[in-house]
């Protein structure tokens, strides 16, 4: 008897390939992406943005976040300030260009998503996210529980 496909490990194996498929078409890596998300989750939540709040956010080491901040900062996408309570912390934003970059990303990211998904019927689309909504908010409350 065939084994029937485990639904997460199908949803992990076609995450991992659509992020390769993105970074690829988009032209830059997944530490790019994932960085400039949480600048934009952050922002959004007026939390202050440094380094080490990256760091455990992306969950990576602290080397590999200011090696991309690095990057970041020399392409005028990022600036590094000092945070105004603590001298010995720095306060991370976006520049300008930084911004523009963000926005693009997130608009060719929504474009791309929308491709991935237009063959597929709407209602069926629809049960899907319900029932992955329905899961995520499962795994919030067993989080909370421990």
């Amino acid at each position: 008897m065939e084994e029937k496909p485990h639904l997460f490990r199908e949803i992990a194996l076609s995450y991992q390939a659509m992020i390769r498929l993105a970074t690829r078409r988009l032209g830059v890596s997944e530490a790019r992406i994932n960085m400039l998300r949480q600048f934009h989750i952050l922002s959004s939540q007026k939390q202050d943005i440094t380094p080490a709040r990256l760091a455990r956010r992306l969950r990576i080491d602290p080397a590999a976040v200011s090696r991309l901040l690095s990057e970041l900062e020399a392409e005028g996408s990022v600036s590094r300030l000092p945070h105004p309570e603590d001298k010995r912390k720095l306060l991370l934003t976006l520049t300008t260009r930084g911004r523009r970059e963000m926005l693009a990303l997130h608009q060719k990211a929504k474009d791309f998503e929308t491709a991935l998904v237009c063959d597929i019927d709407p209602e069926e689309l629809e049960t899907s996210l319900r029932v992955l909504g329905q899961v995520h908010e499962r795994l919030r409350r067993l989080s909370d529980e421990e």
